[in-house]
Formats: structure tokens, sequence, C-alpha cells
């Protein structure tokens, strides 16, 4: 999560820790599907629409720090030393490609300039 969305931090500890109980997919798929609910609907909404069981587990999870969330500290340190400013961010060839169009996409996938 980086600081330029108000609740990315949220979402991203909701979408670990439905990944403890083994529903993540379910997680983000709720989260993208509700974007503009995000902010304004419980976290526990999306775990009910998620199918996670353990809703205690899941509160006291949510409530902890983000000491208890490793994977999520590691991962945003790797993307902000990489490079990353926002989402999607695709590299090739070990560069960040800034592409924003299918066909540019293409083009650089198949070597050619767009």
């Amino acid at each position: 999560p980086l600081g330029s969305r108000e609740h990315a931090l949220g979402a991203t500890k909701a979408a670990e820790c439905a990944r403890r109980q083994d529903r993540f997919e379910d997680m983000y798929h709720i989260l993208f599907a509700q974007q503009e609910a995000i902010g304004s609907v419980p976290w526990q909404d999306f775990a009910i629409l998620s199918d996670v069981v353990g809703l205690d587990a899941f509160a006291l999870c949510m409530s902890q720090d983000m000491g208890h969330f490793d994977m999520i500290s590691r991962g945003r340190d790797l993307g902000i030393a990489n490079g990353v400013m926002g989402t999607p961010t695709v590299w090739m060839d070990g560069r960040v490609v800034s592409h924003r169009t299918v066909s540019q996409f293409r083009a650089a996938f198949e070597g050619e300039s767009p």
C-alpha cells in the first residue's frame, strides 16, 4: 500500500487477514468489485462477503499494528526500492514500462517502438 490512497493500508490488511483464513482471492475480488464502498463499509462486512468464517479472528487481525504484517511491509519496501509509484506497475527486461494502452504494451512486448 502506498501513501497516496486513504484506505490502501486497511484494504491490504483486510486482504492479508482474509488470506490467513484462506480467503484472499475472495477478499480481493470483493474489494475490487466494491471499491466505492471502501471507507464507508466496515472491513468486517467485506469479510462476511468474502466468506471469512472466523470473524473474531479477522477482527483481531485487523486491530493489530503493522508489526504483525511483515509480508506487507516487505512488499511495500521492495516496491518503493524499485520505483513503484502506483498500480499497476509493469516491468519488462528489468525496466518499468509506463505504457497505458493495450497497443502500446503489445508493441513493447513484441519488441517494437510504440
